[in-house]
């Protein structure tokens, strides 16, 4: 069998070995090799360190934020056993880390609350997360309300539920507070609806949020009508909005108002008289969230109080012309001259139904003739009056007045188309005309004329009567002293 021959291609033969200078160059390439493999493994390894030492730090970090939260976080098994919590949490429940760890979640939890927490397991099966409140069991025995957020934990190899991670509040302070709030707020409620005066509160649009019982029986209106519109829909007139919506708004920039009288609308069409008292409503922070008005019902008093007014009026009004009519008949009865007589029923008139001017005609042979006037100077009349006659033929509402012997009331001359319009007395706006008559004869008419219409109504006439019977009186007697004295001389 023959020797076979090395391959030049497997390298060199051993009698071809390195040389010095080429196993050198090999030597430095191979440390240079291993040098930089070295220095990429310590590079390797100090960032490996980095890592580590920055998850070491953020393990310490998140671990620090749960012990010093002042919320109380759980971690449970899938049995419900308790395999973590956190200072607070055995702080809020009574027990030490160590007791607490361990324990099962219904030691912690009073039974009637389990189903709540058996409905929250199962949420977490499903991967649910959620808050939901819960009373806790103090080791103590007492009950603690605490709001808990729970999210599932799965396990990373498999996926399945591994336990449950719970984080609560103790809302017990909270849910006081709310009790008491609710509680007030019920007083309020009770003592708004029962108080009984008409009360409401309102927005700044004047939009009723409440109306008590004393409302709805001042106004009509139910709660269930009132609240939601604004009080400009009900019951404020329109000649009242413009001082409303200025109240309304001070209300709202703090300002209080205490006795504004008005007059409302009711829900049957009628008005009632109100006393307002209007205040604004203001939260914490001392900012106005709606006012409150407070009404008095002052219609029936309002009323006495007219009337009694009108009774004192009237009452004055008697006295004075009772004492009027005891100075015109001493007056006119001791008057002897027929023109002082007639001076002072002008006189006398004046004082009982206030006029611009007025006059005294005599009627003889159914011709009245003006004898003594006054007033009548200011309105450039006086000359058209002296020496004036007129014919009862020619003046239709005279006649009427001495036929009937009933006097005349115009309020509007303008209105009376038997009304004689004449340059010099186109003024007059207004008329009475007084018959004064004596046993069935009219001896002449006392007129009274206003630059005003509606100056004069029947209450006139029935104040100016005694006057007129009295002047009847004192004009026959004087005609009868100056037809005696023509006798005598």
């Amino acid at each position: 069998m023959a020797k076979r021959k090395p391959s030049q291609s497997r390298g060199r033969s051993r009698q071809q070995l390195w040389t010095p200078e080429e196993l050198e160059q090999r030597v430095a390439q191979r440390m240079h090799e291993l040098t930089t493999a070295n220095q990429e493994l310590k590079r390797k390894g100090a960032e490996q360190a980095q890592v580590q030492a920055e998850l070491r730090q953020h393990k310490e970090f998140n671990e620090g934020i749960i012990q010093s939260m002042t919320e109380g976080v759980i971690v449970q098994d899938a049995e419900g056993n308790v395999t973590y919590a956190n200072p607070a949490a055995a702080t809020l429940l009574g027990y030490s880390l160590p007791e607490l760890v361990g324990l099962p979640w219904t030691a912690i939890v009073p039974p009637d609350q389990h189903p709540l927490v058996q409905a929250a397991d199962e949420r977490r099966a499903r991967g649910e997360s959620d808050r939901y409140e819960l009373q806790a069991l103090h080791k103590n025995g007492q009950r603690i309300r605490i709001l808990v957020s729970g999210s599932p934990r799965f396990g990373p190899e498999d996926g399945h539920l591994a336990g449950m991670l719970s984080v609560f509040t103790d809302i017990s302070d909270l849910v006081r507070t709310e009790e008491a709030l609710r509680e007030s707020e019920e007083r309020f409620r009770t003592l708004f609806q029962g108080i009984p005066v008409c009360c409401w509160t309102f927005d700044q649009d004047g939009t009723i949020l409440d109306w008590n019982l004393a409302c709805e029986a001042l106004y009509g209106w139910t709660a269930e009508e009132a609240v939601g519109k604004t009080i400009y829909d009900l019951m404020v007139q329109d000649e009242n909005a413009p001082a409303t919506r200025e109240k309304v708004m001070g209300v709202f920039q703090g300002h209080s108002y205490h006795g504004l009288e008005y007059d409302d609308r009711r829900a049957d069409g009628t008005t009632c008289t109100v006393l307002v008292y209007q205040y604004p409503l203001k939260d914490a922070e001392g900012r106005v969230i709606m006012g409150i008005c407070a009404q008095l019902d002052i219609t029936e008093r309002k009323r006495a109080q007219v009337e009694r007014e009108r009774l004192l009026a009237a009452e004055r009004e008697q006295r004075l012309l009772a004492e009027t009519l005891r100075e015109v008949t001493l007056m006119l009865t001791s008057q002897t001259s027929h023109a002082a007589v007639l001076d002072e029923i002008l006189h006398q008139a004046q004082r009982i139904v206030p006029h611009s001017a007025s006059d005294i005609s005599l009627l003889q042979d159914d011709v009245l003739r003006i004898v003594r006037w006054q007033g009548y100077g200011k309105f450039g009349s006086e000359s058209f009056l002296s020496g004036a006659t007129q014919s009862l033929a020619d003046s239709p509402l005279e006649a009427e007045v001495v036929q009937s012997r009933t006097p005349l009331v115009i309020a509007d001359t303008r209105l009376e188309p038997r009304w004689m319009v004449l340059d010099e007395t186109s003024w007059i706006r207004a008329h009475i005309g007084m018959p004064i008559w004596l046993r069935d004869r009219v001896l002449g008419l006392l007129r009274l004329n206003a630059d005003t219409p509606g100056e004069f109504s029947a209450q006139d006439v029935k104040r100016l009567q005694p006057l007129v019977n009295a002047a009847a009186i004192a004009i026959e007697n004087a005609r009868l002293v100056e037809g005696l004295e023509a006798e005598v001389a």
